[in-house]
């Protein structure tokens, strides 16, 4: 993405993602009907008044899922390898609109790799974020709407069931052998492969804003955190807002 359509994509982004907000805090009646969102109306509210707008701290978004940080110097890098020309494109408009350079370029083997440049301003989220090399979440993190539409463009996508994909139930998952699981779908939010010890906080990361997931493995899609339910696909799609153009998969909850 050339650096102004960048920079004029993410104004427009920053924009409507304010006016869409506004709406649904005028709707909040219809968002506090959810009986996992008790907070989850005040946060929204709380974006949707933030005269800031988008933030970097919204970037832990990608280290909840699988991107990665690297520290160097007093300044430090996110990077995330991405499956879809959308998701890349949607990535640097929401660097841009956090004023933070970045790029892409082809991966080794499959996939597209986005990263944002060297800079001081990320140093503090990845020291918070690193024990060594390790991705970790720190103390009282917590996810707002930023983080999770980071997520959601980064490594979400529809879960399709496993009976659907001619494949079993997900090895070493909560809901191995379920019929119930089989049977439905909903979104996935997918975790970084080797992150497997941050799992249990990431999902509870999810149910402190009212949408919890079932943790399912690699032969359901994932690494992923799962979420069902129109009520709490609902609540997901409040706070990702619109899709990105060109997506290809987002939260519906009359799915």
């Amino acid at each position: 993405m050339r650096p102004g359509i960048g920079i004029a994509y993410g104004q427009w982004l920053a924009a409507s993602r304010r006016i869409a907000y506004g709406r649904r805090l005028r709707r909040g009646s219809r968002v506090s009907s959810c009986p996992y969102a008790a907070d989850v109306s005040d946060q929204l509210s709380l974006f949707a008044g933030d005269p800031a707008g988008p933030s970097l701290h919204d970037l832990q978004g990608l280290l909840v899922g699988p991107g990665q940080a690297v520290r160097r110097r007093g300044t430090a890098r996110l990077s995330v390898i991405v499956a879809a020309r959308w998701r890349a494109d949607a990535l640097l408009a929401e660097f841009a609109a956090r004023q933070l350079p970045g790029d892409q370029s082809e991966a080794d083997g499959d996939g597209i790799v986005v990263r944002t440049e060297f800079s001081r301003e990320l140093a503090g989220l990845a020291d918070r974020w690193l024990r060594g090399a390790v991705k970790s979440p720190p103390a009282g993190c917590t996810l707002g709407a930023g983080s999770l539409r980071l997520w959601a463009i980064a490594a979400g996508a529809n879960s399709v069931p496993a009976s659907r994909k001619g494949e079993g139930p997900p090895d070493g998952s909560p809901d191995d052998g379920s019929p119930e699981a089989a049977a439905n779908s909903g979104f996935l939010l997918r975790l970084g492969h080797t992150d497997r010890p941050a799992y249990p906080t990431i999902g509870k990361l999810l149910d402190q804003v009212g949408v919890p997931g079932t943790y399912v493995g690699v032969r359901a899609g994932g690494p992923a955190y799962r979420i069902t339910g129109r009520r709490r696909l609902a609540v997901l799609r409040a706070y990702l807002g619109e899709p990105p153009p060109g997506a290809d998969g987002w939260p519906d909850p009359g799915h």
